[in-house]
């Protein structure tokens, strides 16, 4: 019997070549709107490295409203983080944090004083720069609920600005800016080289999935069709070792195979989690 009669698991090489070029194109497309803000985005050099904390700002009561302005200097924000001083005691209330372009709220956050011990530092990397619309960003804090002398203050320096930015304490303008970390990100054009490099990737798959067509037609050897039928004729086998293999690592597990599933899943939450909560030093 030739290879043109034979069939492949019951499906023929064109239907199978067909779903694998579909395949294909969906996970180029999938991966591309998944990893976009990582492939759009490249860290800047002209980031901001927080200056040594001269000063400490009057305390966070209810009624004192800290605003940092944050320039341009690349196409988007990518992490920002500034130096709470607690002065090692029990402080009360909530801190909050708001990140604005002009009266859009870009990100809040906010934060119990409890949790915050010695030089605290708030810090947050975004998962998708922000970019910014040609004017500064405003970080703006705030404190709710505080209690007289029972609440945190901000480290900054009162040497001269080194970002340009404004420091204003209850709209005051104060000389100085915060003990802060800024990092810039630019856009980059990978569009291009993306889709160039998956568009040959593609095309010599498309070929080598012709010429597969080709000897199928005229009875010609081929190792990838060869491949294809020895997998078809042993996909029982195959099946049987992958069911064995899972059985015998989940045997003792309540959710049995569902743990292959859950665990990264998990540790991808986690991990989203991690990078909005602030690390103290």
């Amino acid at each position: 019997m030739t290879m043109k009669n034979k069939s492949i698991s019951g499906l023929s090489l064109k239907t199978k070549a067909a779903a694998v070029l579909l395949l294909y194109v969906f996970f180029v497309f999938l991966y591309f709107f998944i990893a976009n803000p990582q492939l759009k985005y490249k860290t800047d050099a002209s980031s901001i490295v927080r200056p040594a904390g001269t000063t400490v700002s009057p305390e966070l009561a209810s009624s004192v409203i800290a605003e940092q302005t944050i320039p341009p200097r690349a196409d988007a924000l990518q992490h920002v983080s500034i130096l709470f001083a607690t002065f090692d005691r029990e402080n009360k209330g909530t801190i909050e944090l708001r990140l604005l372009d002009g009266d859009k709220v870009l990100y809040q956050s906010s934060i119990s004083m409890s949790d915050m011990k010695g030089n605290y530092e708030w810090s947050h990397q975004f998962l998708k720069p922000l970019d910014f619309s040609g004017d500064s960003f405003r970080l703006v804090i705030s404190a709710v609920d505080a209690v007289e002398n029972s609440t945190v203050s901000l480290l900054y320096t009162n040497q001269e600005n080194p970002i340009e930015g404004e420091l204003t304490l209850n709209g005051e303008p104060v000389e100085g800016m915060l003990c802060m970390n800024v990092s810039y990100a630019n856009e980059t054009a990978f569009y291009l080289p993306y889709f160039l490099c998956t568009g040959i990737i593609g095309a010599f798959l498309l070929i080598y999935i012709l010429r597969m067509l080709y000897c199928e037609k005229f009875g010609k050897k081929c190792y990838g069709i060869i491949a294809m039928q020895a997998f078809a004729r042993y996909s029982f086998l195959l099946k049987q070792l992958v069911s064995r293999d899972f059985k015998l690592k989940y045997r003792r597990s309540i959710l049995g195979g569902l743990w292959s599933i859950l665990n990264p899943l998990l540790m991808m939450i986690v991990i989203i989690f991690s990078q909005k909560q602030p690390i103290p030093l």
